[in-house]
């Protein structure tokens, strides 16, 4: 046990959120009404002010096996992608980001069409994975066994339109939260292209209170030669990265050289 729980520590944060939802989809295989009852998030309103939690918890219960199997596998394969270009934290509040998304849309079409539905699965939070993907290195190739090599903004835009075409459907829910993380996704990337950190959200809460327990002053000093030196360094290196993304995004990442597809790989662990 003691090694399961160190391996645990050292995984990736994909393979934790692979794990956290394996766990909850074992233990919902023993109670699975009274997990359904209260984790799911439900669009009648007087059940989301008695289980405000749901609006998060929902993305951790799966129907089935293959329900739980399908969401986990596009996770695993999107995800390391995902961290191709983005950072381990920015995947993690993107996943946060595409459940609130996804819940806040559902429940707004909900309202709007009478509807008494039931919501739970991952789905969104992978959409919103996905879709940022795709957004930033939409001309990447991905190889499918039947029909080759495939651009990224292709399959996005085929599992989107796909949801759009669901709404007519018994899954009706899964579609809506699929769009909500779709459009959670693309903004994530789009509004990066004008530095606006969304990551703030977040931090904002913990900086805030930090600022407010110290009466310290700050004091400000020079760089000095080798700071300036190390600065330098990093500001070359990040205008070498996006050089190599915005070739990926116009010719796709077969153009890269060997040596940028190295220097790629170094920077992304």
């Amino acid at each position: 046990m003691d090694s399961i729980i160190l391996k645990i520590k050292n995984s990736s944060i994909i393979e934790k959120l692979l794990i956290l939802n394996s766990i909850f989809f074992l233990i919902t295989l023993f109670a699975k009404s009274f997990f359904i009852n209260w984790l799911a998030l439900s669009t009648d309103y007087n059940l989301l002010f008695l289980k405000p939690w749901s609006l998060i918890s929902y993305a951790f219960l799966h129907n089935n096996f293959f329900h739980l199997f399908s969401n986990l596998l596009i996770l695993y394969y999107i995800g390391n992608l995902f961290n191709t270009f983005f950072n381990k934290k920015q995947l993690l509040y993107l996943y946060i980001y595409g459940v609130l998304s996804a819940s806040l849309l559902f429940i707004i079409v909900g309202y709007f069409i009478d509807s008494n539905s039931v919501l739970v699965g991952a789905s969104g939070a992978v959409t919103a994975l996905f879709v940022a993907v795709a957004t930033k290195i939409p001309h990447y190739k991905i190889r499918l066994i039947l029909f080759g090599d495939v651009k990224l903004w292709v399959l996005a835009a085929i599992w989107v339109g796909l949801s759009f075409l669901q709404l007519t459907t018994n899954n009706f829910g899964g579609a809506v939260a699929h769009i909500g993380g779709a459009l959670m996704g693309y903004l994530y990337v789009y509004f990066q292209l004008y530095h606006f950190d969304w990551n703030n959200f977040i931090n904002f809460s913990s900086k805030k209170s930090v600022k407010k327990r110290t009466n310290l002053k700050t004091v400000h000093k020079m760089n000095t030669k080798k700071e300036r030196s190390i600065n330098g360094v990093d500001q070359e290196k990040q205008t070498k990265i996006d050089t190599i993304l915005d070739k990926i995004s116009k010719s796709g990442y077969d153009s890269l050289t060997q040596e940028e597809k190295t220097f790629l790989f170094k920077q992304g662990k």
